[in-house]
């Protein structure tokens, strides 16, 4: 438990900083939200727009107009930004310990490896779900000069669970590749890599009719937050989320147990 606590010390600054900052990009895209409140006039422009360029914005589908479509394009940004933060946090857990040479003094405490690397991953789903809850609280802070009634707070609640288990996916997999990789200081840049090539290929799976299926191996085609918009949640993905993760995890704890020494 002590790995746990000096964990969530060591990365709540930068969690927090990750918060606030998407609190602040919430708050100024709710500014802009006045222009389309209550305006159906306003999407007669938005339905000259391309409807490529919608979709790879995340428009399609949203009542721009209502409170509920707006927050979930507000969402599909978040998760963007939501899966880039959980995937350094990943990769940050276990590569400080290569980074600073403590990996030795880490992996020989009187515990055994594979329980740090799951108090480390414990530490990162407590800081992922501070982020979650954080980052809904300020978007309906926001949204408290509108109509804010149960099927918006329910929504977002929503929304919530369904960015929580999002990010937990990539957190997993920032553990593993640093687990994995022979060049531990490359899984940063791996990690992000990997986030923007599977939401190019969810913007691309949008663009082409027919190809919803590969959906399936695309991460952020599982929780659309405009698929969301009826409070319906697939709890399809929702068990797929917690299969990945707990495969990656089982693989991170085993690549490690098999370390006599962490270099």
């Amino acid at each position: 438990m002590n790995v746990i606590t000096q964990e969530i010390k060591y990365h709540l600054k930068s969690t927090m900083i990750w918060t606030l900052s998407m609190g602040l990009f919430g708050f100024f895209i709710m500014l802009e939200f006045s222009a389309y409140y209550n305006n159906p006039e306003l999407l007669e422009i938005l339905d000259v727009l391309p409807e490529s360029l919608m979709k790879a914005f995340g428009f399609n589908g949203a009542n721009l107009t209502s409170l509920q479509g707006f927050l979930s394009v507000v969402y599909f940004y978040v998760q963007l930004i939501g899966a880039l933060f959980a995937v350094m946090l990943g990769v940050t857990l276990l590569l400080k310990e290569h980074k600073h040479k403590t990996s030795e003094m880490i992996f020989s405490m009187p515990i055994k490896k594979g329980k740090v690397v799951l108090f480390k991953m414990m530490a990162g789903v407590v800081l992922i779900a501070l982020f979650a809850l954080a980052v809904s609280g300020m978007l309906l802070i926001s949204s408290y000069s509108y109509d804010i009634d149960a099927t918006v707070i329910n929504n977002v609640l929503i929304n919530t669970g369904a960015l929580f288990l999002f990010c937990t996916v990539w957190l997993s997999i920032g553990l593993l590749l640093v687990a994995m990789l022979p060049v531990k200081k490359h899984a940063l840049a791996i990690g992000a890599v990997l986030v923007f090539a599977f939401y190019v290929f969810e913007t691309m799976i949008s663009l082409v009719d027919n190809m919803d299926m590969l959906s399936w191996v695309s991460l952020f085609g599982w929780f659309n937050p405009n698929d969301m918009v009826d409070n319906s949640f697939s709890w399809v993905f929702g068990v797929l989320a917690l299969v990945l993760v707990s495969l990656f995890t089982f693989i991170t704890v085993k690549q490690y147990q098999r370390k006599d020494i962490v270099s």
